[in-house]
C-alpha cells in the first residue's frame, strides 16, 4: 500500500494545480458540513449517498439507458429523504462490514506484491481548462478503480469468512442503530466527514508542493490518534447543535 501512496502522489502531484485546488476545497468544505453539522443536513447526506448508490446500480447492471440512470439515482434519493436514520444506519453498516474486511485482509493488503504495477498515465497540460479537468477525473477514476479491484482481490481471497464477519459487523451495527438512532447517525456523519476533510487537505498540501502521503506513512500512529479524537469530537458537536425533537405535550398536560 505504501507503493500505492507513493505512486497516486506523484501522480496526482501532476495535476493542474487548480484542480488540485479546487478539489481539495470542495471536498475540506463537504466534510466540514458532515463532520461538524452533519445531523442539520441528514436528509441531504442520505439523499445524496443514496442517490450515488443507485446510479451506480443502475449504471453496472443495466445497459446504461439515461432513464435508468436518473430514475435509478432519483427513486433512491427519494427513498433515502422518507427513512434518512435508516438509510444513514444501513450506511455505517456496510463501511464497518468493510473495515472488518480490510482488517482480516490486512496481511495482503500491506504486502508491496499486492500494489505493484500501478496505472501510469501522462498527463500534458491543455490550455483548455475543461480538458485540464476531464484529464484530471480520468487520473483519479482509474486510481479508484484500480486499488477498488485490489482491495476486492484480497477481500475474495479470504473466502467464507470475509462474507460472515461482514454480516456479524453489519447485525451488531443495525441493532445499535434500532436502539440509539442518533448517536450511530452523528458518528456516521463524523467518520464521512473526516475522510472527506482528510482527502481535501491531501489534495491541499499537493498543491501547496508537499509530500503527504510521506508524512503519513513516516507517523502513522500521530495521524490514526488525530482521526479518532476528530471523530469523537464530531459526535459530540453533532449530538450538541441538533439536539432531538421534544414530544408534544398532550392537551391534558397543557391543560394543567
Amino acid at each position: 500500500m505504501t507503493d500505492f501512496l507513493k505512486a497516486f502522489q506523484d501522480t496526482a502531484g501532476r495535476l493542474p494545480p487548480m484542480v488540485l485546488f479546487f478539489a481539495g476545497l470542495v471536498m475540506i468544505w463537504q466534510g466540514l458540513c458532515l463532520w461538524l453539522g452533519g445531523l442539520r443536513w441528514l436528509k441531504f447526506f442520505a439523499g445524496a449517498v443514496a442517490a450515488g448508490i443507485g446510479y451506480a446500480i443502475a449504471y453496472y447492471f443495466t445497459d446504461r439507458q439515461l432513464y435508468f440512470l436518473i430514475g435509478g439515482a432519483v427513486l433512491a434519493g427519494l427513498l433515502a429523504i422518507l427513512f434518512e436514520k435508516t438509510t444513514v444506519i444501513l450506511l455505517l453498516a456496510m463501511l464497518m462490514s468493510l473495515v472488518v474486511c480490510l482488517l482480516l485482509a490486512w496481511p495482503t493488503l500491506t504486502n508491496p506484491q499486492t500494489w505493484q504495477n500501478p496505472p501510469v498515465m501522462n498527463i500534458s497540460p491543455s490550455p483548455q481548462a475543461e480538458q485540464n479537468v476531464s484529464q484530471s477525473l480520468t487520473v483519479l477514476e482509474e486510481y479508484a478503480q484500480w486499488a477498488g479491484q485490489k482491495v476486492y482481490e484480497a477481500i475474495k481471497s479470504l473466502g467464507k469468512t470475509s462474507w460472515a464477519a461482514a454480516a456479524v459487523a453489519a447485525l451488531v451495527i443495525i441493532g445499535v442503530g434500532i436502539a440509539f438512532p442518533r448517536g450511530l447517525c452523528a458518528l456516521t456523519c463524523s467518520i464521512i466527514g473526516m475522510v472527506f476533510v482528510s482527502v481535501g487537505m491531501f489534495f491541499m498540501l499537493l498543491y501547496k508542493g508537499s509530500l503527504p502521503a510521506d508524512i503519513v506513512l513516516e507517523n502513522p500512529i500521530l495521524f490514526e490518534g488525530i482521526a479518532a479524537v476528530m471523530i469523537v469530537f464530531g459526535v459530540l458537536v453533532n449530538l450538541a447543535i441538533a439536539p432531538a425533537k421534544k414530544h408534544k405535550q398532550t392537551k391534558s398536560a397543557e391543560a394543567e
